[in-house]
Formats: structure tokens, C-alpha cells, sequence
């Protein structure tokens, strides 16, 4: 008697490679691609979440007095310290400096990103840092010997594509307060 062979169909064919083992070994590798995929995303998810807070918090940081108050001298051209007829002392802008450098250290650490840095901080830190008023108290306290007080500055500088020249020269004095307004 001859045998006569059966083709086998698809789905015979299908059902062999599941009972080969083969398939679930490709189960197994999709199925750890999929959580490794998942967990990149999650990771990406997560940093944005903490640049997002880290940058909220130095946002409030700069928005207190006389921070808020210096930066808006500065982005209107006034002059920012006592000794050249502005309304803050080397101490305040030591303060905003201090928030800065913070600033600069979170983004060298990787934990902002350099849009984020760009869009909050570049338009307020270009206009204080390229004042002549700024540069002349910065070249003041780097002379001092052991120093290099405010390096992160010009990091951050060169980070927000700021170069260290000045432009804005001159600097107008700050407006008379009138009794009962609010300071900035």
C-alpha cells in the first residue's frame, strides 16, 4: 500500500513551530524589548517631571525681593547697585549670583535640559550678565587673590551662547520711589 502524503496546511505548520519551543522564545525576546521600551519611556517621563520642578523652583527662587527687583532693573537698563545711583547693595547681587551658579551647577549635572535652560533663564541672565555695571563688579571681586568667584557665571554664559563682552554701556539711574508704592 502506498502512503500518500498529506500537505501540510498553515496552520499545521504554525502549531509545529509553537511546539518547537522557538515561540515562545520570540515571545520572550519581544516581550523584553516591550519592558525595556517601557521603561526608557518611563525614565524620560521621570526627568522631565524632576527639570520641570528643579526649574520651578529656581524660578521662585529669582522671584523673590530683591532678586525680582534686580532682574527688572536690569532688563530695563536702570543701574542696579547704590554706588552708581541704583537701589541694591553688592550683598543683593551677590544673592542673585549665588541662584545662578545653582543654576548653572543643575545644568553641568545634567539635570536641566539646555532648551528649558535657554527659554527660562536666558533673556534675564544675558541682561544682567552683559551690563558693564556687572562686568565691572565681576572683574572687581575676581582680583581679589584665591578667587574664582563667579567662574560658573561665565559658564553659564557661554552654555546660553552669551558672550562675555557688554554691550549695554550705560546704565540710567533708578527712578525716585513715591511713598506707598510697591517696590520691585
Amino acid at each position: 500500500m502506498v502512503e500518500r502524503r498529506v500537505p501540510r496546511t498553515r496552520l499545521s505548520k504554525w502549531f509545529s513551530y509553537v511546539r518547537s519551543g522557538r515561540f515562545l522564545a520570540l515571545m520572550q525576546t519581544v516581550g523584553i524589548l516591550g519592558a525595556f521600551i517601557v521603561a526608557i519611556i518611563a525614565s524620560r517621563l521621570d526627568e522631565r517631571r524632576t527639570a520641570a520642578t528643579i526649574m520651578f523652583e529656581f524660578d521662585k527662587m529669582l522671584n523673590t525681593a530683591p532678586r525680582k527687583g534686580i532682574v527688572q532693573a536690569a532688563e530695563r537698563g536702570e543701574c542696579l547697585l547704590k554706588q552708581n545711583q541704583g537701589r541694591y547693595s553688592e550683598a543683593d547681587l551677590d544673592n542673585l549670583f549665588d541662584v545662578y551658579d545653582l543654576i548653572s551647577v543643575a545644568y553641568d549635572s545634567s539635570l536641566i535640559p539646555k532648551r528649558m535652560l535657554i527659554e527660562e533663564f536666558g533673556y534675564s541672565f544675558e541682561k544682567i550678565y552683559r551690563s558693564a555695571e556687572v562686568q565691572d563688579y565681576l572683574k572687581g571681586v575676581r582680583v581679589q587673590p584665591d578667587t574664582e568667584m563667579w567662574a560658573s557665571l561665565n559658564n553659564l554664559a557661554r552654555d546660553l551662547g552669551i558672550s562675555v563682552e557688554p554691550v549695554f554701556r550705560a546704565c540710567k539711574p533708578a527712578p525716585e520711589r513715591v511713598p506707598g508704592s510697591p517696590q520691585t
